[in-house]
């Protein structure tokens, strides 16, 4: 099962500028934040953060992040099977074509095997090397 992602990389993702449909959001409540799901739409839409004392935050999968950094923004995350039995990540910038705001074929990369300045930190599962990796790619985005 793809998983879904956590608070702080939803706030991060909101901040980015994401805004594509999700299933889950988190609303935050009078500082109380809790999972939540009403059908299907662009939680990131300011219509459903109307009020001071309440505000919502698109919740994507870790795959539908991925795929809006990487289409949008050039930047392809790695996980990387580690020595040590763990994963890691590597941030893999795409230099390519756009049109109409999309990635349209890849002209270069940024690295190519063997990789060289991989994340430092060391995750026991994949999903939590990507999780981490998400919020890095997000980081590197220039609004």
């Amino acid at each position: 099962m793809d998983e879904l992602i956590s608070i702080e990389t939803s706030v991060l993702a909101k901040k980015m500028g994401f805004n594509e449909e999700t299933e889950h959001a988190w609303r935050a409540w009078y500082g109380d934040i809790n999972e939540y799901y009403d059908g299907r739409q662009d939680w990131n839409n300011p219509e459903w953060s109307a009020s001071k004392s309440e505000e919502y935050f698109s919740r994507p999968t870790q795959t539908q992040l991925h795929k809006w950094i990487r289409e949008k923004h050039g930047i392809y995350l790695l996980i990387i099977p580690t020595i040590t039995a763990n994963w890691t990540f590597k941030s893999v910038t795409v230099i390519s074509e756009r049109d109409d705001d999309v990635i349209k074929g890849i002209k270069s990369v940024s690295d190519l095997p063997p990789y060289s300045n991989v994340c430092g930190e060391d995750f026991s599962t994949p999903e939590k090397a990507l999780e981490s990796g998400l919020t890095e790619a997000l980081k590197q985005i220039v609004l």
